[in-house]
């Protein structure tokens, strides 16, 4: 890339969240940041305060360039709260760009959604304007709807598209997750668009011992262990696992435990104390030490995707799994990144929710005991071809090498 370009040029980064700490659009858009400033790009990150969790701090940031960092710290992890914090920085940004020349290029993710909208009108009237990529993580306002959020009927959506429509076609080019991603921004009228999936580092080797005891053992007389991490929310869909245990009440074959919070879990809590199911257990967010000895010690890592969301998001804890070796258990449609990886590579089991006892296959399955074997072997594959940083970056790099030329 370096050969193609004469003269640095000046790039920013755009994002909520930037850096180490719980959200893995920060995690992605620094070591993007740092790969771009070592290739002889001058960038400058613009992001906010807050933080993805209210109970999380993020990490110092080591980035030796240029941040600018506005204000606006969430108070907590309600819709509410969130749509405070987005406007908070739509406004700090929208003044930012007021009285700034803009740079050649401008990279920006969808937290909060429609973000690239304000570069899109910030460019009408700038005497050169900038090259607009949006790196689509979460498809808006399609989302809203798959959520549960906003009705299609409602005025609020009928705005919202026409919105998505208008800074579509200002926009130079989409960087997507997965093809069914990019089908849905072709229906917005982006024109350009690249799928490059997510990436995420290897986790180092920490023992298992490291791990609080007493979250070890939830898992004592249990074969395998399948662990969910993160948050589970809206868009994630359980219900083939929760069949199965209806029917296989004190199966000690599977472990489920969930680490983390979301605004679905307290619903999942009152079905496992309703249900009876010992089966599966709850434990709080893990420190990043115990979570790596987390990634180790589980058998499979639980990925989920309701159908209707797909090509609005792209679960992001399947490259964790995949970089500790970890065969995945995917509950959601086909064509999704997860799918388009599992096809590929045959590192794990896809459940199909439409269906209510599809999840007796999996279960089928892991009796095989070498074909397990050979899907932990599997996904260390699929990580390092598809879903390493080295990848990535390099993806990124090839891509704006190409636009910059």
């Amino acid at each position: 890339m370096d050969s193609e370009r004469t003269r640095a040029t000046t790039l920013w980064l755009v994002n909520l969240f930037f850096g180490p700490g719980a959200a893995p659009t920060g995690v992605l858009l620094a070591s993007l940041a740092d790969e771009l400033l070592r290739h002889g790009w001058r960038v400058e990150v613009l992001t906010g305060t807050a933080d993805y969790r209210a109970d999380f701090s993020a990490g110092d940031v080591s980035f030796p360039g240029k941040i600018h960092r506005f204000r606006c710290r969430s108070s907590g992890s309600s819709v509410r709260s969130k749509l405070r914090t987005w406007l908070t920085f739509y406004i700090k940004v929208a003044w930012f760009l007021l009285w700034r020349r803009l740079p050649e290029v401008v990279i920006v993710q969808t937290t909060p959604p429609f973000l690239h909208t304000l570069f899109a009108v910030r460019a009408c009237f700038a005497w050169q304007r900038p090259q607009i990529i949006l790196w689509n993580q979460d498809t808006y306002p399609e989302s809203l709807i798959g959520t549960g959020l906003l009705r299609p009927s409602s005025w609020t959506y009928t705005l919202l598209q026409a919105v998505a429509r208008w800074s579509a076609r200002r926009t130079a080019h989409a960087v997507v997750l997965d093809g069914a991603m990019a089908d849905r921004l072709r229906k917005q009228g982006v024109q350009h668009i690249t799928l490059i999936p997510n990436w995420d580092l290897a986790p180092p080797a920490i023992p298992e011992t490291s791990l609080p005891a007493e979250l070890r053992q939830l898992a004592t007389g249990y074969r395998y262990r399948i662990a969910y991490t993160g948050n589970l929310g809206r868009g994630h869909d359980l219900t083939p696992i929760w069949n199965y245990l209806r029917y296989h009440p004190t199966q000690t074959e599977f472990c489920f435990l969930f680490v983390g919070e979301g605004d679905r879990t307290a619903e999942l809590r009152e079905l496992v104390l309703r249900e009876g199911w010992q089966c599966v257990k709850f434990w709080p967010y893990l420190p990043a030490a115990e979570f790596f000895a987390l990634l180790h010690w589980a058998d499979f890592g639980l990925v989920a995707l309701e159908s209707n969301c797909l090509g609005l998001m792209s679960p992001s804890k399947l490259h964790a799994w995949l970089a500790a070796g970890k065969p995945v258990i995917y509950i959601g449609p086909h064509g999704s990144n997860v799918s388009e990886t599992l096809d590929a590579f045959g590192c794990g089991f896809s459940v199909d929710p439409a269906l209510p006892d599809s999840f007796q296959a999996v279960a089928a399955g892991l009796s095989n005991v070498d074909a397990v074997q050979t899907m932990h072997i599997q996904s260390q594959l699929a990580w390092q071809a598809r879903h390493s940083p080295e990848v990535g970056l390099r993806a990124w790099c090839e891509l704006l090498g190409r636009l910059n030329s």
